[in-house]
């Protein structure tokens, strides 16, 4: 039985969380959309979910630069209830699933460079940290976590190519992109602060591995599977 077929099996008869970090660009939908048809479960999906409350949305993109920071704060607190409350909904129907994103990039990658934008006050930042370290225990954790690493040029050449309305203004390459792939070379070792994820954390080269490529998938699934049994979770 090769990866994919022993991984399909345990989440089959395992109800199990996978989640996907990664910066803007890199494929974290792409991921999540080829592993749950690959591997037969469903996939809970960020545009989907309801996450963003478009008139909170529009009201921080629409503001003035000075008022940036109040709309950023009340659209920050209200990501923290609407993402954990998707993973809920998900993981009460009893089955495993897999995220196109993860809840902890809030508080590791985006609230920092919101801070250094200016779009959030040291004040706020420390608020919605203590916010989101409240969360431990009110949802049920993932147990695989897929970081996806790159460089900030790939990650803005994945951008253009996918040509969402609005996201090559927001995101640029040296402001932007540069400094996040930074704060995610940390990630992995910061997410356990939070109580969200507890299990298995695979870094993926998105420089070398492509998950569109069925001999890459196969390696990312045996990595997977060596997560797992490090856990004790899989013999």
């Amino acid at each position: 039985m090769n990866a994919k077929e022993t991984l399909r099996q345990y989440l089959k008869d395992t109800p199990t969380i996978i989640t996907v970090a990664g910066n803007v660009g890199l494929g974290k939908t792409t991921t999540a959309e080829i592993m749950a048809d690959g591997l037969e479960i469903a996939i809970s999906r960020e545009l989907d979910n309801a996450i963003f409350d478009q008139s909170l949305l529009w009201k921080f993109i629409e503001a003035p630069a000075d008022e940036k920071p109040q709309h950023c704060y009340v659209l920050q607190q209200d990501f923290v209830y609407r993402r954990l409350e998707a993973r809920r909904k998900q993981a009460h129907l009893g089955k495993s699933f897999i995220e196109d994103r993860s809840p902890e990039e809030d508080p590791l990658i985006m609230h920092p460079h919101f801070v250094n934008r200016g779009y959030l006050t040291r004040q706020q930042y420390a608020l919605l940290q203590e916010l989101w370290k409240a969360q431990e225990n009110k949802t049920p954790p993932s147990e695989i976590m897929l970081v996806l690493q790159g460089s900030a040029r790939l990650a803005r050449e994945g951008i253009e190519k996918r040509g969402r309305l609005g996201e090559s203004d927001t995101w640029q390459e040296e402001r932007d992109l540069k400094p996040m792939a930074e704060l995610y070379k940390q990630f992995p070792a910061a997410v356990g602060q939070y109580g969200l994820h507890k299990g298995a954390i695979v870094e993926i080269d998105r420089q070398v591995l492509d998950p569109l490529q069925d001999s890459h998938r196969e390696r990312i699934y045996r990595s997977m599977l060596s997560g797992l049994r490090k856990l004790g979770r899989l013999i």
